[in-house]
């Protein structure tokens, strides 16, 4: 007789609720349950409406790009799939960056620079975002980074070639899917231990045709781990702020891919057409937007 799959761990406090989701507490202090709306915003929230089952499909497409990233060696959050529209995940610290990585002109790009929308670049651009809503989540660089204490010149290090890798990974394996990944924004949060194991051997992640490897997180435990927040730690989950030191990761900390990896977050075209499959269309009023993230999903599925 099959064995019974372990219960979840339940909702407890309400810990956060951020523009697009709502992060939960659990009686594992090492674990949040994350639970995706279907409210939609643009423009630092000065548009605002409601997409049905957009909390739902962005649920999906996440827990399955982000199985995609880790298959490849990248550590994420996620733990598990907890039910229609909420995701498992281990509790971290989120740092206040928006990392941007794009592959064609597009958006706010394009604006600025006086480029041409749709050309594909030679390599990808990372960009860095001071995430603060009221600011307007400003375009910063490493400079401003330490200034700020965001993060350690390491931990950029290593968040920059996270975000690359996740690059390779999933714009080749959108690609087989007929989809474009025109550019992406991540978050990365740290994970905390009770003590700091030995270092982990660099994680191998694969490129297109080639290897990638991920440099060493200094004091960092084995990719993958599960961890909790530290003595005087908050983590939002991959949807809020934490309550940490800035910028002082310490021992027993892990940097992990958190948030999500959805259309909400990824410009996503059609290769064929060029049709926008993702929250552009909520952005610029073409309708049909839950159509689009519908068949994202169906893509991902293997049913195209």
């Amino acid at each position: 007789m099959a064995m019974a799959e372990p219960a979840l761990p339940p909702r407890g406090e309400r810990l956060y609720e951020g523009k697009a989701k709502v992060v939960f507490a659990t009686p594992d202090p090492g674990l949040v349950r994350i639970c995706f709306k279907d409210d939609a915003t643009a423009f630092d929230g000065r548009k605002r409406g409601t997409i049905g089952d957009k909390g739902r499909l962005n649920a999906r497409i996440s827990a399955h790009l982000l199985r995609v990233v880790e298959a490849a060696g990248i550590p994420t959050h996620l733990v598990a799939e907890a039910g229609e529209r909420e995701l498992l995940c281990r509790r971290v610290e989120i740092i206040p960056l928006e990392v941007v990585v794009r592959n064609v002109v597009a958006g706010s790009l394009a604006r600025r620079l006086g480029l041409e929308p749709g050309r594909v670049l030679d390599e990808p651009v990372t960009e860095l975002y001071y995430k603060r809503d009221d600011l307007g989540d400003p375009l910063i660089n490493r400079a401003h980074v330490r200034l700020l204490g965001l993060a350690t010149a390491e931990e950029v290090d290593r968040i920059e070639a996270m975000a690359l890798a996740v690059n390779r990974v999933l714009r080749s394996y959108l690609l087989e899917r007929d989809l474009v990944l025109v550019d992406f924004k991540l978050e990365f949060g740290r994970a905390w231990t009770p003590a700091a194991p030995p270092a982990a051997a660099p994680a191998a992640v694969p490129a297109e045709g080639a290897g990638a490897v991920l440099p060493t997180e200094p004091g960092a435990g084995p990719s993958g781990q599960s961890t909790g927040p530290a003595p005087g730690q908050d983590g939002g989950g991959g949807s809020g702020p934490g309550t940490g030191s800035r910028g002082t990761p310490g021992p027993g900390s892990t940097l992990l891919l958190a948030d999500e990896i959805s259309p909400d977050t990824c410009r996503l075209w059609d290769r064929v057409t060029g049709e926008p499959l993702d929250k552009d269309r909520f952005r610029q009023d073409l309708g049909g937007v839950a159509g689009a993230y519908a068949e994202v999903w169906r893509r991902l599925e293997g049913q195209r």
